[in-house]
């Protein structure tokens, strides 16, 4: 398995993207969330072809900001899941 990618968007600035660090710094600067930023984390889709499996969360935060999180994987060559 490796990554491809991992892109989070808040709903604050949908045209915005953002690595994981950059999504942190944004949560305490633009929102002031505190150490440690603590959210519930929903799985709304998740989808598998026989190269990739991709899956969506929606975090919710505290004062119900919320932010997407998009995650792609490839798949191994041994992974029973490409046949």
């Amino acid at each position: 398995m490796a990554l491809i990618s991992n892109v989070f968007i808040c709903a604050c600035n949908l045209d915005k993207e953002f690595k994981h660090t950059e999504i942190i710094k944004h949560l305490q600067t633009a929102h002031q969330l505190q150490n440690p930023i603590n959210g519930n984390k929903q799985m709304v889709m998740h989808m598998d072809t026989s190269e990739t499996y991709s899956s969506t969360y929606k975090w919710t935060f505290p004062n119900e900001i919320i932010v997407h999180q998009y995650i792609t994987n490839s798949r191994d060559m041994d992974d029973p899941m490409r046949y």
